[in-house]
């Protein structure tokens, strides 16, 4: 069975409202999506608040990949 229902995870109607984004270890396609909305919407002359992104691992010993 497939069950589907209506989200409430979307950006906020207006463009100048900042957002911060929080993905701890849930995954950021949905995230990459939404600057990536905002992005165009910057290049179109539109006028748009601040996008800030958190991410990180569920796993404390595979969190740091980057680290040397």
């Amino acid at each position: 069975p497939v069950f589907i229902r209506k989200s409430q995870f979307r950006l906020p109607t207006k463009p100048e409202t900042p957002i911060i984004m929080v993905g701890p270890g849930t995954g950021l396609a949905p995230f990459r999506g939404f600057i990536q909305e905002r992005q165009y919407l910057r290049d179109e002359g539109k006028t748009v608040g601040d996008s800030i992104l958190y991410f990180g691992c569920r796993k404390r010993s595979e969190d740091y990949i980057y680290e040397s």
